[in-house]
């Protein structure tokens, strides 16, 4: 038995000039975007996440094309921390908290990255790096009022 193919040829393909194209037209719903063990973020709060995540690597240097690591496990904070650096102009490096160490420093290093966003929680073991808590960056009104 043979894996089914489609046929596409003469087809045009078209791709979108950059994945938060894809996106943005979601970004003011309220549906379900992203969720893990601790959660669901909307598609608005992905939004509001991403976007406070991007004005803090902006504040602290991160221009077009640098490379920032994005240090979680597979969760909601991943894809905002993902979203967040190509939002800054950034490409995201992703290290997998669960990866070995030297696998981790391993990537680290060779991406040149200076800054690495953090899920909150997990230690960051990779020398070098300015460490951002995105917890800290994304802050709810309800979270940070006295």
């Amino acid at each position: 038995m043979t894996a089914w193919e489609p046929d596409l040829a003469g087809a045009q393909l078209t791709y979108p000039a950059h994945i938060l194209t894809l996106l943005e037209p979601w970004f003011g719903a309220d549906a379900p975007a992203v969720t893990d063990r601790e959660g669901t973020l909307s598609y608005r709060e992905l939004s509001e996440w991403s976007a406070a995540i991007a004005g803090e690597l902006r504040r602290q240097g991160v221009g077009t094309g640098d490379c920032v690591v994005v240090h979680a496990l597979t969760s909601r904070w991943a894809v905002a921390g993902m979203l967040g650096a190509l939002r800054a102009g950034a490409q995201y490096v992703a290290v997998d908290a669960a990866f070995p160490p030297a696998r981790q420093q391993l990537m680290a290093d060779a991406s040149g990255a200076r800054v690495a966003l953090c899920e909150p929680g997990l230690l960051l073991a990779l020398d070098g790096l300015s460490r951002i808590e995105m917890a800290a960056v994304v802050r709810s009104p309800v979270e940070s009022s006295p």
